[in-house]
């Protein structure tokens, strides 16, 4: 970005940024960027409600909630985000507490979409929050700048990686495992002493 859009990074242009403009001119495009590759990761930009939360009639807008897709369905609302212009306490504390408890709504939800989850998946659920505040400044040099990348790309790498985990445990808890044991043995049994017909042309009997 700072060599396709340095003007997004130029002190005067910034003064005059709302919130919305950080969000849109920055976080936006790295974001998307990031995660195009993922088919089952959908980003929902925007002061949006999430259908978890609706359905308990509480009003968080995010500015940002990343949903995890099973067939093109919503099947996770796995991340919050919010975007703010500067760190402020109010800010800080505010958008955490907000975050929190659109999760806590987000987990809530989840639970009853895994009917056959196990205790120690249950232990395993993790749902990333993230605070945005400001933007990236102009960096000093090119050490500066590959330090920040990197752990930028770490941060999202994790994110990445506990939205495929909240996949993977959907998938794998939407069938009773004992069930399937039971279903497998029995198929065999049924191959094992499947009987056997023999049909013969009249007149042919003998």
């Amino acid at each position: 970005m700072h060599a396709e859009r340095p003007w997004v990074f130029n002190r005067s242009a910034r003064a005059k940024y709302s919130e919305e403009d950080y969000k849109l001119k920055s976080w936006t495009y790295i974001m998307e960027t990031f995660f195009d590759h993922k088919q089952n990761i959908e980003l929902q930009w925007g002061d949006k409600i999430t259908n978890s939360c609706k359905s308990k009639s509480l009003k968080f807008k995010l500015d940002l909630h990343i949903a995890v897709l099973n067939d093109q369905e919503v099947v996770v609302d796995g991340m919050t985000a919010e975007v703010a212009k500067a760190a402020t306490k109010r800010k800080i504390y505010g958008d955490k507490l907000k975050s929190i408890l659109a999760s806590k709504c987000h987990i809530n939800n989840y639970l009853n979409t895994v009917p056959y989850i196990t205790a120690e998946d249950i232990k395993r659920l993790k749902f990333p929050i993230m605070q945005i505040m400001g933007i990236f400044s102009s960096p000093c040099n090119m050490r500066s700048l590959r330090n920040d990348v990197e752990k930028l790309i770490d941060g999202l790498s994790l994110e990445e990686g506990l939205l495929e985990d909240l996949s993977l445990i959907y998938e794998t808890s939407q069938i009773d495992p004992n069930d399937a044991i039971e279903r497998i043995v029995e198929e065999s049994h049924i191959k094992a002493f499947k009987p056997k017909f023999y049909y013969y042309s009249p007149g042919t009997i003998p």
